[in-house]
């Protein structure tokens, strides 16, 4: 090896090395920010949650038990929430619900990791490459502009869990090496745990059935349609909608509000949100068109599912005004959608120095991007804290104070949780 060679090798060694480091600052920063800011009290629809775990737990029959561990929270079914909750009080003889927060968020990671094992095309075959091209994806997953899903119990739960389980349920169905294993019974029993997380993991099933017609695998497509209608149905068994009246007259007149917000959707997490979100989903369109399922079908089912689940939102929300669709707990599917377009991308670069440049300047600006979101959240997620604290202190002093939409209620469910010993509120001088 000339010395030329030996240069070029101890710089990718080395640019390896600060990927590597900064990738562990940036996630260890994030839990670190997660960790400070959370809190072992409930919030909004935590006392649901905990009315449903109380009664569970009270239940005199197993068929009761059932019935209120698959009962519908607003249009979700929560199992998967209910099941965590369950088993940390099991194991711990309570409900935290800053160790519930801990747990919803390390779902990230398998996220994380489910993109980095997608993304291997023919320019990053070598890992220590994979690893340095994937630095902008962790700047833009691990931040805390979802702060409403990440350090909310029932959300962290819930919002992040069924990302997870969707995208794993996904990597099985088009990874697996035999088109006809068991593999895909797998993938679709993940499918379903999504299903019973959060409601929109029941649109998996469907990009699932999509993607085995785009293999060809239509046998395994059938039987996988079959059960998708079956888990379908019962699903919506005893589904009430939820009614965000007044509705707009006419097919057409709604078409023009749910297209601005599913723009202002996909483009929530910048300073300039219909332009990102325009941009976004333009890139989105040309991959499509260009042929990415054909490139990476991974990562084309990806981010079908995330755009469903976005015009999902689009529909069912768009009456509550725009300014929904730049809700906090909506940011992570924005981000990951902008994550997985960047690293599609290079399925369709060819000339190294032209990925090089790429690369460069998508990481610095969203290395930009992350600092700034924290920057600006970082006072907003302590406010936050602090008003969850005051509150409980309040109420321990004066009896009132919870934050919850109706102080009688919460107060109510949280001295029945206190009453069965199952939740025990931290004490604050």
């Amino acid at each position: 090896m000339n010395n030329s060679a030996k240069v070029i090798a101890s710089l990718v060694s080395l640019a390896y090395f600060l990927a590597l480091m900064t990738i562990v600052f940036i996630v260890g920063y994030y839990f670190f920010l997660v960790y400070q800011n959370s809190v072992n009290i409930p919030y909004w629809d935590d006392y649901t949650h905990l009315k449903v775990i109380t009664h569970i737990i009270d239940a005199d029959s197993l068929v009761e038990k059932i019935k209120l561990l698959f009962s519908f929270h607003n249009e979700h079914r929560v199992v998967f929430a209910r099941l965590i909750t369950l088993a940390s009080v099991l194991l711990t003889g309570e409900v935290n619900f800053f160790t519930l927060i801990i747990l919803g968020n390390l779902s990230l990671v398998g996220i994380a990791i489910i993109l980095f094992l997608s993304f291997f095309t023919d320019q990053c075959q070598d890992f220590r490459w994979r690893i340095l091209y994937f630095l902008p994806a962790i700047c833009l997953i691990f931040n805390l502009s979802y702060f409403e899903a990440s350090l909310w119990a029932l959300a962290a739960l819930s919002s992040l869990p069924v990302i997870l389980l969707s995208f794993l349920s996904i990597f099985i169905l088009t990874r697996s090496s035999d088109p006809d294993s068991w593999w895909a019974l797998v993938a679709f029993f993940v499918g379903v745990l999504a299903v019973f997380t959060q409601g929109n993991g029941l649109l998996v099933l469907y990009v699932g059935a999509f993607l085995l017609i785009l293999q060809n695998r239509l046998t395994t497509g059938m039987y996988w349609g079959i059960g998708t209608a079956i888990i379908s149905i019962l699903y919506f068994y005893h589904y009430v909608s939820l009614d965000f009246s007044p509705h707009e007259s006419g097919v057409l007149s709604t078409i023009d509000p749910i297209l601005n917000y599913l723009v202002l959707f996909f483009g929530s997490w910048s300073s300039t949100p219909f332009t990102v979100g325009l941009f976004c989903l333009g890139l989105f369109s040309w991959l499509i068109s260009s042929g990415l399922y054909r490139k990476n079908i991974t990562f084309f089912g990806l981010l079908v599912f995330i755009f469903l689940s976005a015009a999902a939102v689009a529909n069912g929300r768009y009456q509550l005004g725009m300014e929904q669709a730049l809700s906090s707990r909506y940011k992570i599917y924005s981000l990951l959608f902008c994550a997985i377009i960047y690293l599609s991308i290079f399925e369709f670069l060819r000339k190294p120095w032209v990925i090089k440049c790429f690369f460069f300047l998508f990481f610095a600006a969203m290395l930009k991007i992350n600092i700034n979101i924290t920057a600006e959240v970082y006072d907003a997620i302590e406010a936050r804290k602090l008003m969850l604290i005051n509150g409980l202190v309040s109420w321990q002093q004066q009896g009132k104070g919870l934050t919850h939409w109706d102080n009688e209620v919460a107060n109510d469910l949280i001295i029945e949780a206190i009453d069965h010993h199952i939740y025990y509120p931290p004490k604050f001088p």
